[in-house]
């Protein structure tokens, strides 16, 4: 099922574009502003960069668990698909645990990728504290994922639509 699930990801460009690459980019192209990259008393020495980049990794994250995954729930259960894996030995459980598994590799390579990047061209510091920095990625990563989780569950449809046309504002409370 993760196989499957991470060949789906791969095949969704505009995900692994806005959720693992977008974050890396912004920040590099955040880095090439010079003013970004000057020390600041206000900041207590910190550079503009250096404030900016755990904001593009959680941008990383946020598209990943509240926008990707919900969706691709959505449109499972839109189409079925859940309701027909519950018929076969595959549960619709294997389905939701393989595409958490998938979307948190994501984000793993996402900040692996920025970690490296901002230290190797931006010269920003990786984390000093390493089992800290993960914890507080899984904790930060499994409460948006909850949030997306229950987007998905609260979502009718993958995309949305239209109202029916015969009800209007006027006459759908009278």
């Amino acid at each position: 099922m993760v196989k499957i699930e991470t060949r789906l990801f791969l095949r969704d460009s505009a995900t692994v574009m806005f959720g693992v690459l977008f974050p890396v980019g912004l920040l590099l192209g955040l880095g090439a502003i010079p003013a970004l990259r000057e020390s600041s008393p206000e900041t207590g020495g910190l550079r503009s960069i250096d404030i900016w980049a755990p904001t593009a990794l959680v941008f990383g994250m946020v598209m990943i668990a509240v926008q990707h995954v919900p969706a691709v729930i959505a449109t499972y259960r839109e189409r079925g698909i859940l309701r027909r894996l519950s018929t076969t030995p595959a549960h619709p459980r294997s389905v939701l645990l393989a595409q958490m598994i998938v979307a948190f590799a994501s984000v793993v390579v996402s900040a692996t990728l920025m970690i490296f990047l901002a230290w190797a061209v931006l010269d920003i510091a990786p984390p000093e504290r390493p089992l800290e920095f993960v914890v507080a990625l899984v904790v930060g990563y499994a409460t948006l994922l909850g949030l997306g989780m229950i987007s998905a569950a609260v979502a009718r449809t993958s995309s949305r639509k239209a109202p029916p046309k015969n009800i209007s504002a006027t006459n759908c409370c009278s």
